[in-house]
């Protein structure tokens, strides 16, 4: 369960117990989930922030900290450009405590994880510049992300299958480190007005999630 974060330190120990010898070349950050109603994890946090944010970050600097990833491992992390929906709205946030009633709410509160994924991704690649990083946006995929179906019209979704072409090119192929590569437009630069070209925000979020994680290390 990628939202609680004692069930991570779990997944950590026994992939060293099980690998003792070994180091992992790659981590793919793959969670999302998108909630239909307002929920918690059993930290305490909204929980698509404990699960699309919190919790893969403890698994990143677990798998760090214990050297359970090689130092110049390959990390991918999964976003999507929903969180563009956000801008211009009072929503250009990542915090643990959002609250909402409906599944519109939900929708928001995706939305802003998947930016902290961004901003967590941009930070990475300056305090852990000995690992390949890359950032991914898979598609829209016809999955059970959320009860009920994705909220986007039928026609945009693809296959599981589909989705996950472009992270395994990233997994397979060589690629420019620290790059965002999107399924239907390659790499990506973020525009100077794009919300995850914020510094600041990113900044702030590392240092909350660190504080978050910190007895968890």
């Amino acid at each position: 369960d990628m939202a609680d974060l004692l069930s991570v330190t779990g997944l950590v120990k026994k992939a060293r117990d099980m690998f003792p010898n070994r180091k992992f070349d790659q981590l793919i950050q793959n969670a999302g989930i998108l909630p239909t109603k307002h929920s918690l994890s059993p930290q305490g946090h909204e929980i698509a922030f404990a699960a699309n944010v919190l919790g893969p970050h403890l698994l990143l600097r677990k798998m760090i900290d214990e050297e359970v990833l090689k130092e110049d491992g390959k990390v991918i992390f999964t976003a999507g450009d929903l969180y563009i929906t956000l801008k211009g709205t009072g929503n250009v946030a990542c915090t643990p405590d959002f609250t909402y009633l409906d599944r519109k709410g939900g929708e928001i509160a995706y939305c802003r994880s998947k930016l902290g994924v961004i901003w967590l991704f941009l930070q990475l690649r300056e305090r852990f510049p000995s690992l390949h990083a890359n950032l991914v946006h898979p598609g829209v995929v016809d999955s059970e992300l959320v009860e009920g179906g994705s909220p986007a019209p039928k026609p945009l979704l693809i296959s599981n299958e589909e989705g996950a072409q472009t992270t395994l090119i990233l997994a397979t192929e060589c690629t420019e480190n620290g790059a965002f590569y999107h399924n239907t437009m390659g790499k990506v630069i973020f525009s100077a007005k794009d919300p995850a070209n914020n510094p600041q925000k990113g900044l702030e979020l590392w240092q909350l999630v660190e504080k978050l994680i910190i007895g968890y290390l």
